[in-house]
């Protein structure tokens, strides 16, 4: 399709496993910088994490974007498992990371987790047609509105700790209640094993309690699996993971991806 695109727009015709070669070369040229991204994003004070599976070779990988205020690293591994966590931020990450529930980040045991409650309010949601499960729903909405009323205003430390210790009580409580019900039980199971990570954002500002930046971060590949439904060898995938993350990371801060591309492909191969 960019053979064709290139030969339809510009008149310039190249075979498309030139166009391969081309920007196999460019991700080659973009390694070092690459490098320096994965330590900016190691060493990034709050982090939003998710990840997505992806075919490749026929096989089922898994696209996993880690997401900071300023940076996007995209790395496709072969793994959904604790491992990945480990090779890309290191044993001892202790800054704040907005996630789901998936079992892999609990081994971030020094880190500060936020679990996502866009994710826990849309498996409630599935819950409404019960007459109990829609009232549990209602119940967990009303949580998540209060704690954006609470994070509306400054509040002191000491108030924080407080509504903290309050919410988590309230979610218990509810959690307790509900659990009796056969169709709520798998939600509720879903609450209680994280229980200290759902009020995170109240007990330190500016967290938020949702990790939609991570999920908006990874919508395009999303879109790109759509596209080309599978990568066709692991090099593809190097080539992909590196050259996504520095576009990526130079839109998130706002910089001329073609300026970009010039004066890294000038510093590297010229």
């Amino acid at each position: 399709k960019t053979a064709g695109f290139l030969d339809a727009s510009f008149a310039l015709r190249l075979a498309p496993a030139s166009v391969q070669a081309i920007i196999s070369r460019a991700a080659i040229a973009g390694q070092a910088e690459y490098d320096v991204l994965k330590t900016r994003i190691r060493n990034a004070s709050r982090l939003h994490i998710d990840e997505t599976s992806f075919s490749v070779l026929g096989q089922n990988w898994w696209v996993w974007i880690f997401r900071s205020e300023t940076d996007k690293l995209i790395v496709i591994r072969h793994s959904r498992g604790n491992n990945v966590l480990e090779e890309i931020l290191g044993k001892e990450y202790a800054g704040i990371v907005h996630c789901d529930c998936w079992r892999a980040y609990d081994y971030l045991a020094s880190a500060v987790l936020q679990r996502c409650w866009a994710h826990l309010l849309r498996k409630s949601a599935e819950l409404k047609e019960a007459v109990a499960g829609k009232h549990f729903h209602d119940k967990l909405t009303a949580l998540f509105v209060d704690i954006k009323n609470f994070n509306n205003e400054e509040r002191t430390a000491q108030e924080r700790r407080e509504k903290y210790e309050n919410m988590t009580m309230r979610l218990q409580k509810i959690t307790r209640y509900y659990a009796r019900y056969e169709d709520c039980k798998a939600v509720t199971k879903y609450i209680d094993f994280h229980i200290e990570s759902w009020f995170t954002c109240i007990k330190y500002s500016n967290v938020e309690p949702t990790n939609n930046n991570a999920e908006q971060a990874i919508r395009e590949t999303v879109i790109v699996r759509k596209i080309i439904g599978a990568f066709r060898s692991e090099h593809g995938t190097r080539t992909y993971e590196t050259l996504a993350s520095l576009i990526a990371t130079w839109q998130t801060q706002q910089k001329d991806i073609r300026k970009e591309l010039q004066r890294m492909l000038t510093q590297q191969l010229c």
